[in-house]
Formats: structure tokens, C-alpha cells, sequence
């Protein structure tokens, strides 16, 4: 008996040893690489977790501050994988309160030159106005990129997360604010209570400078959980000219494996296709 038990303790010991090695020694998940064999349970219970949630926790939309729904957009969008949520909404739309609904236009821009039929929907998407235009600034430009990365404190994600998203926003031909950003930690009282939420606080903003007469001189950047397609659409119609996006682009990093971080910045920085929504009609 003592010899069997011997033989099997060994089995388990080199089967777990094997997972530790290939944890370590793999590319796709740096949750594993960090905490071999461990890591695993991560997965599996974010396997179970809609079973789980649906009977005993909560559901896909009420965790704060980004779903569930939205961190899986996130990671799916980072690693090109299915976008597409089966089955049709599970959100109250009849009851719920300042719920955007999108106008969609099929074809809203023109076709390109010798392909009538098929527009091109990676086109550029560039900002709505001229940075320094208003006030002939010797060097103002109209940023390529309607949909740009805030800065993040360089201190907490580290210099390759940061290095990574500045040569993703490159690929993608955005820009990125390499300052340190906004507040990432704060005590909870600050972070609950302090400030106004986006939907809030903008049009207050927007409102001060039309009453003036000042609204089509100055660009309005939009930032604040806009990296959401619905939240960055919503924004656009309110009046912003470009939106900043900050921990949904930290999402993607951290959703990729580590050679992967670089084009997924810069897919969570691409523009949203001309091709899906009218953003003139969203603007009227």
C-alpha cells in the first residue's frame, strides 16, 4: 500500500511540476506565468462565474466600475476574438434610465474611388476639430485619431505597460498623454463623492461656454469610462470632439499575452469604423 501511495504522490508531483513549467515557460496568459497552477483557478471559476452569478451573485451588468459585459468586450476586442454576445440584450431597456440608443446607418460615408460598394471601414476618423485652429497657432494640427489614450500613472502600471501603450497608440496612428494621469487611488470618500460623474459634468461645461459664444473655438476632450463604444458614442453626441480612453486600453494590455500588448493597445485605440454608425447623424 505504502508503495502505491508513493507512486501516486510521484504522478501528482510530476503532473503538477509539468503545469508549473509550461505556466511559466508560456506567452498567452501573464496571470499564469505569475501564479502557476494557481492562476488556473482563476479561470475556471470566471468558466462558472455566469452560472454562479445568475443564481446566487449578480448578473452581467451590475458590477461596478465596468461590468462584466464591458471587461469581456474588452478582452475579446484585444485579442480579435468573438465580439458577439448571443441571443439579444439582457438589459431592461423599457425601464432603464438615460439608456442611449444609437441610430445606425449601414453605409454613412462615401465608397472608396473603384470599389463603389464597399466602404472601406478601417478609413481614419479624425478629430472633429483643429487643435490651435481657433487662435492660429503656428503648429496646430487635427489629430488623425478621434478616440486617443489618456496618461496613466507611470509609477503604478510600470515602464513596459507604458511603452506599450504609447507604441500601440503609434500603430493606430493616435495620440497619448505620457504626463501622469488622473486619480487612479484616492481614499473612499474622494472617490465616491468628489467630482461629477461625465454625463453630469459635461454638458454643465459645454452649456458655459456656448451661453459665450466660445463653443466651436475650443476642443472638447471627453474622458472619464469612454473607452466603452456606447460611452465614447454618447460623448461624441453631447458635443465632444475627442474622447481619451485610460483603463479600458490598461484592460487590453492585461487581457493579452506579453507579445500581444502592443497591437492590443493599439486596437483598443483605433477609431470606431466609419462603417457601423453615422457620427453625423449621432452629432445632430
Amino acid at each position: 500500500m505504502s508503495a502505491k501511495r508513493a507512486s501516486l504522490a510521484a504522478v501528482i508531483g510530476g503532473s503538477l511540476a509539468g503545469v508549473v513549467g509550461w505556466d511559466l515557460v508560456q506567452r498567452r496568459h501573464t496571470i499564469l506565468r505569475n501564479y502557476p497552477i494557481i492562476g488556473h483557478l482563476r479561470f475556471l471559476l470566471e468558466a462558472v462565474g455566469p452560472e454562479l452569478r445568475q443564481y446566487i451573485v449578480t448578473d452581467n451588468n451590475a458590477e461596478r466600475p465596468f461590468s462584466r459585459d464591458q471587461r469581456r468586450w474588452v478582452d475579446t476586442s484585444s485579442k480579435l476574438t468573438n465580439r458577439y454576445f448571443g441571443f439579444g440584450s439582457d438589459n431592461d431597456l423599457e425601464r432603464a434610465y438615460n439608456y442611449p440608443i444609437i441610430k445606425h446607418a449601414a453605409f454613412p460615408v462615401s465608397a472608396p474611388d473603384g470599389d463603389p460598394g464597399h466602404p472601406d471601414p478601417a478609413g481614419p476618423l479624425p478629430a472633429a476639430k483643429v487643435l490651435g485652429g481657433a487662435r492660429g497657432r503656428g503648429k496646430a494640427f487635427r489629430p488623425s485619431s478621434l478616440v486617443n489614450v489618456s496618461g496613466m500613472s507611470f509609477g503604478s502600471l510600470g515602464g513596459a505597460a507604458i511603452t506599450a501603450l504609447n507604441k500601440g497608440v503609434a500603430i493606430a496612428g493616435a495620440l497619448h498623454t505620457t504626463g501622469e494621469g488622473g486619480i487612479g487611488a484616492a481614499p473612499l470618500v474622494f472617490s465616491d463623492h468628489v467630482a461629477l460623474p461625465f454625463k453630469w459634468a459635461f454638458p454643465r461645461v459645454y452649456r458655459a461656454f456656448a451661453e459665450e459664444g466660445l463653443h466651436h473655438d475650443v476642443v472638447f476632450v471627453g474622458s472619464g469610462k469612454l473607452g466603452i463604444p456606447e460611452n465614447a458614442l454618447l460623448a461624441l453626441a453631447m458635443g465632444c470632439d475627442m474622447i481619451n480612453v485610460g483603463r479600458t486600453a490598461m484592460f487590453a494590455i492585461a487581457a493579452s499575452r506579453p507579445s500581444d500588448a502592443t497591437p492590443a493597445a493599439a486596437r483598443l485605440a483605433w477609431p470606431p469604423s466609419r462603417h457601423g454608425c453615422s457620427m453625423a447623424s449621432i452629432r445632430r
